[in-house]
């Protein structure tokens, strides 16, 4: 199972929150730490960076292009409650 480290950013792009999991592909990663920085920062964290070694795979801006079409391109969406939309 792949091994992905993924952040928890402030509304300014800084770290507040970060964890290694593993998980099946990049969708589930994304989605695993989307429920982990909701949980964890209850409504401080307003996005997250999905990482595999030195590869960024997944940024919250949507900033970057997408490393799997599955994904949409503005990125994991959290509202100002830390909730995804």
């Amino acid at each position: 199972m792949p091994e992905f480290r993924y952040y928890c950013l402030d509304p300014n792009g800084k770290i507040l929150w970060g964890e290694y999991i593993d998980e099946a592909d990049l969708q589930t990663a994304v989605d695993s730490a989307c429920a982990q920085c909701s949980e964890r920062l209850s409504g401080k964290c307003k996005g997250i960076e999905v990482w595999q070694r030195a590869s960024k795979l997944y940024p919250s801006d949507g900033s970057a292009e997408r490393v799997t079409s599955g994904l949409g391109s503005a990125g994991c969406p959290l509202r100002d409650n830390g909730e995804r939309e």
